[in-house]
């Protein structure tokens, strides 16, 4: 990952997070935890919804990854 500038370990809210904490701990990424179904989270009501929250909390963790 670091070798290939990964900044972003992106995971599903559905499964046991270990496995992201774990590679976020090992390599520095953001981890970026999104809702797998409309209706998770609030505000999210459509599938376009769900694909703008997806798009804005990776483009926030990149954003926050990017060197200054």
């Amino acid at each position: 990952m670091k070798q290939q500038g990964v900044h972003t370990v992106l995971e599903e809210v559905f499964y046991d997070q270990g496995a992201a904490d774990y590679l976020a701990a090992q390599t520095g990424a953001h981890e970026v935890i999104v809702p797998i179904d409309v209706g998770e989270e609030a505000g999210v009501k459509d599938y376009f919804g769900l694909i703008d929250l997806i798009l804005s909390k990776l483009i926030g963790a990149e954003n926050a990854a990017a060197p200054a």
